[in-house]
């Protein structure tokens, strides 16, 4: 994909979070998922993880808009909440046993799962800035 990076280390992580500071004071304007679910010529459901992604793009008081595309996703929650006001304040973005994490504002506990936090799961994540 043309003028996308590729996160592979922390290193590129936390460039990304400098490049963004840290998505402090920062919110989804946009998101667009494709499962790897279809249903074939003879109406058999199936799966393909490995086209799975979710593309997401922030935008920042303090930053130039980015775009990141979450591929062949593990596990995602996204909480949206009309009560609340959804910015961000923070995230924490780290690679953790061959898997990528973005968890939003929360503490995330890998065994008990808090459904009111926003967090992505996935093999491979791609970026742009504009």
């Amino acid at each position: 994909m043309d003028n996308w990076n590729v996160l592979r280390t922390k290193d590129d992580i936390d460039s990304l979070m400098g490049n963004f500071d840290g998505f402090h004071d920062s919110c989804i304007t946009g998101i667009h998922y494709v499962t790897g679910m279809y249903v074939d010529e003879k109406k058999a459901m199936g799966n393909d993880n490995e086209k799975s992604s979710l593309v997401v793009t922030f935008q920042s008081q303090w930053s130039k808009p980015i775009t990141i595309n979450f591929i062949q996703i593990k596990e995602l929650n996204i909480n949206f909440n009309e009560k609340y006001f959804e910015n961000i304040f923070g995230v924490d973005f780290y690679i953790k046993e061959d898997f990528i994490y973005f968890v939003v504002d929360g503490d995330f506990d890998e065994k008990n799962f808090n459904q009111e936090i926003t967090y992505i799961i996935c093999k491979k994540v791609m970026y742009k800035q504009d």
